[in-house]
């Protein structure tokens, strides 16, 4: 028993490694979903809904039923968040909460303490397809064994104590759609538009779904064109009419209307929550300096030691990474450094009070879409260094396997430190309310309004969610 038991595992680990790239995405997905309901099981136990999955997607939803799926009250909810409320659109989160409400009335179910349930279903497979996607991408570009370590340091992000507001919520998909839209942009641009056919009208569209969910993203879009016009440029000025370019010429002028619509219509008081226009305390610029590298790129090898080395061992780290890629690979190096400088940038220019929350926190969710891309950059980066000893020629390089080794197992331990240490935190702002416990509370408060609604209170304390009488058992 126990040979044949050792023989299946070593077939497994085998495929795992060398098998049908599609199906290998399909298996780690769903092992993904087990793993991230681990991470964040309260929806499960608690029946918890949190800040604005209650109080504008799932409101939304309940007020529009499933007869009304991506009608025009879904539209005008997407819209007048956007001007009222947020600044911006939010169209996946709406779209999933939608979703999420359309399954519940679906099955017929009665008792919406299994609407956190559905969400946290539906949100952790998203999360987790997004999280995998580097073995679906890239197979042809780095051996199996990097994305396998892409891909199993993703699921163990570190981002403090946000577990409960992230895995399983609605909330965050926006700061995920930043990294899903970084995996597309590369996949894009490294194909060259040599074979991609339909593939560029989906990943165009959802590189568009990214951007009505999230507009930090709209610099994605900005590089790929740019990197498109660059090309027809360097070739004389030719510009062939094929699918790719239809596709990402209709991207562009989608994403220029949005931005135009951002810029000059939506009132510029609300583009910035109050939170993020507060101003930014001094600090030393070193200091700054530690912060943005350490926690937006050094965070998951480095997370227990960022108070107590000096700001001066980050950079000369991070110049060290630069040279070493230099060497190895100088496209990829202007490509790492676009792309990792922009996406950081945007999030930092986007929550300027993010570096507060840096500074005075050990990591917090607003650097989530910052490490999962510092970690694909840092190993992908690896993976070119390795495959380019021979050439580099450094004497020092004898330890690099050695090197290589303990860093990934470094972004491993902070990464299982992080989400399999279930603190109170972990689990909210201590006491939380269910669900059931606050339309329990609605109902005999009287909290009804003239449409037939129920305010029914959600966490943290003082949010609320209305929810219609008929789904009130």
């Amino acid at each position: 028993m126990f040979a044949s038991t050792k023989s299946i595992i070593g077939n497994s680990y085998n495929y795992i490694l060398s098998g049908n790239n599609k199906v290998v995405y399909g298996l780690i997905t769903l092992i993904g979903v087990v793993f991230l309901i681990a991470r964040n099981p309260s929806p499960f136990f608690f029946f918890d809904i949190w800040a604005e999955d209650g109080k504008y997607y799932l409101a939304s939803a309940f007020k529009n039923d499933a007869a009304s799926f991506l009608s025009s009250y879904f539209w005008a909810d997407v819209f007048h968040n956007c001007w009222n409320q947020k600044g911006y659109f939010q169209f996946a989160k709406f779209l999933v909460s939608q979703f999420s409400v359309s399954i519940y009335l679906f099955l017929g179910c009665e008792d919406l303490v299994r609407i956190p349930q559905i969400i946290a279903l539906v949100s952790n497979l998203i999360y987790s397809m997004i999280f995998a996607l580097p073995v679906l991408l890239f197979d042809k570009f780095y051996a199996r064994g990097w994305l396998l370590a892409i891909v199993g340091i993703n699921f163990l992000v570190d981002i403090g104590d946000n577990d409960f507001i992230t895995f399983g919520r609605i909330l965050q998909l926006g700061f995920l759609s930043i990294y899903l839209a970084f995996l597309l942009s590369i996949y894009r641009f490294v194909r060259r538009d040599s074979n991609l056919g339909w593939q560029a009208w989906v990943i165009d569209l959802l590189l568009l779904v990214c951007t009505i969910t999230q507009p930090v993203n709209l610099i994605f879009c900005v590089f790929l064109i740019s990197a498109r016009l660059y090309s027809i440029l360097s070739k004389g000025g030719l510009f062939t009419w094929r699918i790719s370019n239809w596709s990402l010429t209709l991207l562009g002028v989608c994403n220029l209307v949005y931005a135009v619509v951002l810029v000059f219509f939506v009132p510029s008081e609300e583009i910035a929550p109050d939170e993020a226009r507060r101003p930014i305390i001094e600090v030393p610029l070193l200091r700054i300096i530690k912060v943005f590298l350490g926690k937006l790129f050094f965070n998951q090898e480095l997370a227990w030691l960022h108070n107590r080395i000096p700001a001066i061992l980050f950079v000369f780290l991070f110049l060290s990474f630069l040279y070493l890629l230099s060497r190895a690979n100088r496209s990829w190096l202007y490509l790492s450094l676009f792309f990792w400088f922009s996406t950081s940038s945007l999030v930092v220019l986007w929550r300027p009070n993010v570096l507060l929350h840096f500074i005075k926190e050990p990591v917090i969710v607003y650097a989530m879409p910052s490490n999962l891309i510092a970690v694909f950059l840092q190993i992908s980066c690896i993976a070119i260094i390795s495959a380019s000893q021979d050439r580099l020629r450094f004497p020092k390089l004898i330890y690099w396997q050695y090197f290589v080794k303990i860093l990934i197992c470094l972004m491993v331990v902070v990464g299982l430190e992080s989400s399999l240490t279930l603190t109170s935190e972990h689990f909210g702002y201590g006491s939380r309310i269910s669900i059931r416990e606050g339309i329990a509370i609605a109902k005999s408060e009287g909290r009804v309004d003239k449409e037939g609604r129920l305010q029914v209170p959600i966490n943290p304390p003082k949010w609320t969610m209305w929810v219609p009488l008929r789904y009130i058992p």
